[in-house]
């Protein structure tokens, strides 16, 4: 969701995924273009948590774990007083391969920084899920103890086409066991949107 409802309990039919930076946005695009420097993802959620909302249930905040301009204390207390119990990689520089995912990770703004995030999170209290490309990640989110995984293939051009669906089934190969659910990005794209 990229708003707080209106109206109503936030545990009426939780968890719920909080993306305010969605708003507004093509979500198959946001998701890719929400990591970029021109797009202030975490800005977008901390205004929205100091929004006026109702009694929150099981809330996951999608926040950019590699923010190297936030304070992560800041962005702890900003969600515990907005009610947030929990916390994913969203958007995430998971989604960058490649060269441009080399270099991120060469500025020590890599997955790697976004799996300690999470890390941290959790040892502070919240509930922690992860966005995912590749099954090594998301064994590595199950061992942080992450509660679910969004498995992420590229841009959806459809539904039919949705990369991401392939890619869930693999994961759930690779984290069978576990008891972590692993659901396809594209699944969430229309209620992340809302």
């Amino acid at each position: 969701m990229s708003d707080w409802p209106t109206g109503t309990r936030l545990d009426a039919g939780g968890p719920w995924l909080l993306c305010p930076w969605l708003r507004g946005r093509d979500p198959a695009v946001a998701f890719w273009i929400g990591a970029l420097p021109w797009h202030d993802a975490n800005a977008s959620l901390l205004n929205m948590l100091a929004k006026p909302h109702p009694s929150p249930g099981v809330v996951y905040a999608g926040l950019f774990c590699v923010d190297p301009f936030r304070i992560v204390g800041d962005l702890y207390a900003a969600l515990g007083a907005a009610g947030v119990t929990g916390i994913v990689n969203l958007p995430s520089v998971s989604v960058f391969d490649g060269e441009l995912g080399s270099l991120l990770a060469s500025f020590d703004l890599g997955i790697e920084r976004e799996i300690a995030f999470l890390r941290n999170a959790r040892a502070a209290g919240f509930r922690i899920a992860g966005c995912a490309s590749s099954a090594d990640i998301a064994r590595r989110l199950a061992e942080a103890g992450a509660d679910f995984v969004i498995a992420h293939g590229g841009a959806p051009r459809s539904r039919a086409d949705d990369p991401s669906v392939a890619v869930a089934r693999r994961l759930r190969r690779a984290v069978a066991g576990t008891g972590m659910p692993v659901m396809a990005l594209g699944d969430l794209l229309g209620d992340a949107a809302s």
